[in-house]
Protein backbone atom coordinates (compact mmCIF):
# COMPACT_ATOMS: atom_id res chain seq x y z
CA UNK A 1 0.00 0.00 0.00
CA UNK A 2 3.12 2.33 0.76
CA UNK A 3 4.48 1.47 -2.12
CA UNK A 4 1.06 2.59 -4.39
CA UNK A 5 1.36 5.68 -2.42
CA UNK A 6 4.83 6.56 -3.51
CA UNK A 7 4.74 5.79 -6.91
CA UNK A 8 1.25 7.78 -7.34
CA UNK A 9 3.81 11.16 -5.48
CA UNK A 10 6.54 10.58 -7.55
CA UNK A 11 4.61 10.11 -11.05
CA UNK A 12 2.65 13.56 -10.27
CA UNK A 13 6.14 15.20 -8.82
CA UNK A 14 7.81 14.34 -11.56
CA UNK A 15 5.07 15.24 -14.38
CA UNK A 16 4.64 18.19 -12.70
CA UNK A 17 8.44 19.13 -12.83
CA UNK A 18 8.56 18.56 -16.44
CA UNK A 19 5.51 19.48 -17.46
CA UNK A 20 7.21 23.59 -17.03
CA UNK A 21 9.51 22.56 -19.02
CA UNK A 22 7.58 22.06 -21.87
CA UNK A 23 5.85 24.12 -24.68
CA UNK A 24 2.91 23.56 -26.68
CA UNK A 25 1.57 25.64 -29.23
CA UNK A 26 -2.62 26.13 -30.31
CA UNK A 27 -3.89 27.25 -33.10
CA UNK A 28 -7.14 27.50 -31.07
CA UNK A 29 -7.32 30.96 -29.31
CA UNK A 30 -8.98 29.66 -26.22
CA UNK A 31 -6.12 27.44 -25.22
CA UNK A 32 -3.52 29.89 -26.10
CA UNK A 33 -1.25 30.77 -23.42
CA UNK A 34 -1.91 34.49 -24.22
CA UNK A 35 -5.13 34.06 -22.40
CA UNK A 36 -5.60 34.73 -18.96
CA UNK A 37 -6.45 32.26 -16.53
CA UNK A 38 -6.94 32.06 -13.02
CA UNK A 39 -3.17 31.93 -11.91
CA UNK A 40 -2.97 35.45 -14.38
CA UNK A 41 -6.02 37.38 -13.82
CA UNK A 42 -4.99 40.48 -11.77
CA UNK A 43 -6.78 40.77 -8.46
CA UNK A 44 -6.86 44.49 -9.35
CA UNK A 45 -8.89 44.29 -12.25
CA UNK A 46 -8.60 45.60 -15.59
CA UNK A 47 -9.31 49.53 -15.43
CA UNK A 48 -11.85 50.74 -17.90
CA UNK A 49 -10.48 54.30 -19.87
CA UNK A 50 -14.02 54.74 -21.56
CA UNK A 51 -15.96 54.48 -18.39
CA UNK A 52 -16.90 57.85 -16.40
CA UNK A 53 -15.73 58.56 -13.23
CA UNK A 54 -18.32 59.17 -10.68
CA UNK A 55 -18.68 62.16 -8.61
CA UNK A 56 -17.67 62.86 -4.69
CA UNK A 57 -18.79 65.38 -2.86
CA UNK A 58 -16.93 66.89 0.50
CA UNK A 59 -18.02 68.04 4.40
CA UNK A 60 -17.00 70.85 4.39
CA UNK A 61 -16.53 71.55 0.38
CA UNK A 62 -14.18 73.99 0.65
CA UNK A 63 -12.26 74.98 3.77
CA UNK A 64 -11.07 72.85 6.58
CA UNK A 65 -10.29 74.29 9.46
CA UNK A 66 -8.38 74.13 12.42
CA UNK A 67 -8.62 75.70 15.16
CA UNK A 68 -5.93 76.68 17.96
CA UNK A 69 -3.93 75.47 20.54
CA UNK A 70 -1.99 74.47 17.66
CA UNK A 71 0.68 73.13 20.96
CA UNK A 72 -1.16 69.81 21.04
CA UNK A 73 -2.25 66.74 19.09
CA UNK A 74 -5.78 67.44 17.12
CA UNK A 75 -7.88 64.93 15.64
CA UNK A 76 -11.43 65.51 13.71
CA UNK A 77 -12.45 63.98 10.36
CA UNK A 78 -13.84 65.43 7.05
CA UNK A 79 -16.18 63.31 4.94
CA UNK A 80 -16.58 61.80 1.47
CA UNK A 81 -19.99 61.37 0.61
CA UNK A 82 -20.84 58.54 -2.46
CA UNK A 83 -24.54 58.66 -4.22
CA UNK A 84 -23.19 56.25 -6.77
CA UNK A 85 -23.07 52.47 -6.95
CA UNK A 86 -19.62 51.85 -8.19
CA UNK A 87 -16.60 51.37 -5.98
CA UNK A 88 -14.32 54.28 -5.86
CA UNK A 89 -10.60 54.10 -5.04
CA UNK A 90 -9.06 57.05 -3.63
CA UNK A 91 -5.78 58.70 -2.19
CA UNK A 92 -4.98 61.65 -0.37
CA UNK A 93 -2.15 64.33 -0.76
CA UNK A 94 -0.93 66.51 1.50
CA UNK A 95 0.35 70.39 0.37
CA UNK A 96 1.73 71.98 3.48
CA UNK A 97 3.99 74.47 4.69
CA UNK A 98 7.70 73.00 5.97
CA UNK A 99 6.68 73.17 9.42
CA UNK A 100 3.11 71.97 9.13
CA UNK A 101 2.24 69.01 11.03
CA UNK A 102 -1.28 67.38 9.44
CA UNK A 103 -1.63 64.18 9.86
CA UNK A 104 -3.83 61.84 7.57
CA UNK A 105 -3.33 58.06 9.10
CA UNK A 106 -5.08 56.15 6.37
CA UNK A 107 -4.25 58.04 2.88
CA UNK A 108 -5.91 55.42 0.69
CA UNK A 109 -9.15 53.93 0.88
CA UNK A 110 -11.82 52.25 -1.26
CA UNK A 111 -15.70 53.27 -1.02
CA UNK A 112 -17.89 50.17 -1.72
CA UNK A 113 -20.92 50.25 -3.69
CA UNK A 114 -23.52 50.44 -0.55
CA UNK A 115 -20.96 52.85 1.40
CA UNK A 116 -22.38 56.27 1.06
CA UNK A 117 -20.02 58.33 3.32
CA UNK A 118 -16.79 57.75 4.47
CA UNK A 119 -14.94 59.78 7.64
CA UNK A 120 -11.58 60.22 6.20
CA UNK A 121 -9.24 61.30 9.78
CA UNK A 122 -7.19 64.17 9.77
CA UNK A 123 -5.26 66.51 12.37
CA UNK A 124 -2.13 67.42 13.37
CA UNK A 125 0.39 66.66 16.12
CA UNK A 126 1.84 69.72 18.39
CA UNK A 127 3.37 72.83 16.56
CA UNK A 128 4.21 76.16 17.56
CA UNK A 129 2.12 78.39 14.93
CA UNK A 130 3.25 81.12 12.64
CA UNK A 131 0.59 82.95 10.55
CA UNK A 132 3.18 83.60 7.85
CA UNK A 133 4.49 80.27 7.46
CA UNK A 134 1.21 78.43 7.64
CA UNK A 135 -0.37 79.59 4.55
CA UNK A 136 -0.79 77.63 1.67
CA UNK A 137 -1.68 73.89 3.23
CA UNK A 138 -4.44 72.06 1.81
CA UNK A 139 -5.62 68.49 1.29
CA UNK A 140 -6.42 67.30 -2.43
CA UNK A 141 -8.58 64.34 -2.92
CA UNK A 142 -8.63 62.05 -5.89
CA UNK A 143 -10.36 58.80 -6.88
CA UNK A 144 -10.77 56.58 -9.63
CA UNK A 145 -13.71 54.23 -10.57
CA UNK A 146 -12.32 50.40 -9.50
CA UNK A 147 -12.70 48.13 -12.15
CA UNK A 148 -15.78 46.09 -11.89
CA UNK A 149 -13.70 42.60 -11.98
CA UNK A 150 -11.61 43.80 -8.89
CA UNK A 151 -11.53 41.42 -6.13
CA UNK A 152 -12.05 42.78 -2.67
CA UNK A 153 -9.29 43.62 0.02
CA UNK A 154 -6.95 44.53 -3.10
CA UNK A 155 -3.28 46.05 -1.91
CA UNK A 156 -1.27 49.10 -2.73
CA UNK A 157 -0.15 47.65 -5.81
CA UNK A 158 -3.63 47.71 -7.28
CA UNK A 159 -3.56 51.61 -6.19
CA UNK A 160 -0.57 51.81 -8.27
CA UNK A 161 -2.46 50.39 -11.51
CA UNK A 162 -5.70 52.44 -11.04
CA UNK A 163 -3.86 55.50 -10.65
CA UNK A 164 -1.26 55.11 -13.23
CA UNK A 165 0.26 57.96 -15.67
CA UNK A 166 -2.86 57.36 -18.08
CA UNK A 167 -5.10 57.41 -15.97
CA UNK A 168 -6.45 61.16 -15.03
CA UNK A 169 -8.34 60.62 -11.72
CA UNK A 170 -10.90 63.14 -10.66
CA UNK A 171 -9.58 65.30 -7.55
CA UNK A 172 -10.92 68.06 -5.23
CA UNK A 173 -9.04 70.46 -3.35
CA UNK A 174 -9.74 71.41 0.79
CA UNK A 175 -7.65 74.20 1.48
CA UNK A 176 -6.79 74.36 5.40
CA UNK A 177 -7.07 77.65 7.39
CA UNK A 178 -5.91 77.85 10.90
CA UNK A 179 -7.77 79.46 13.30
CA UNK A 180 -6.03 81.25 16.08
Amino acid sequence: MNTNILLIFLCIFFSSTFSDDVSTTSDNPSTSSDSPTASTVSPCGVPNQTQEIVDLSFNPNEIFYFNAPFDIQFMDYFRINHAFSQRVAYRIQLEMAKKSRILVPKKNGILEKEEMKRKVVIGSSGFKFDEKKFRNDSVTIEWVNVPEDALPGVNEECFKIWFAEDVTPKNHTLEIIYNP
